[in-house]
């Protein structure tokens, strides 16, 4: 079976957005937790501050990268729903 031009587009799309969403998950999100774990003064750390970095391409929608978009977002809700749930540790987030 051959596949169509737009089928190969859309594979490499999927591809791409399986790949952005893999390395958010294990950098931004697994490093998060892990900071957490260990200087949070609920497991008896001294407490500390968390930063994860974005770009503007966090706060604003870019019509011609919108998979990498949204795992930009991604990392702003996740940033900013620990941040109000969390009061030990205080979170930055830089553009």
């Amino acid at each position: 079976m051959k596949l169509h031009f737009s089928d190969k587009v859309r594979a490499c799309q999927l591809l791409t957005m399986n790949v952005l969403m893999y390395c958010l998950q294990n950098g931004v999100i697994r490093g998060t937790l892990l900071a957490l774990r260990f200087i949070g003064k609920d497991r008896g750390g001294r407490g500390g501050t968390v930063i994860n970095m974005g770009s503007n391409v966090s706060l604003r929608p870019y019509v011609s990268i919108p998979i990498y978009t949204a795992t930009k977002h991604a990392i702003v809700g996740f940033t900013r729903a620990y941040g109000v749930s969390l009061l030990l540790i205080s979170f930055v987030f830089l553009i």
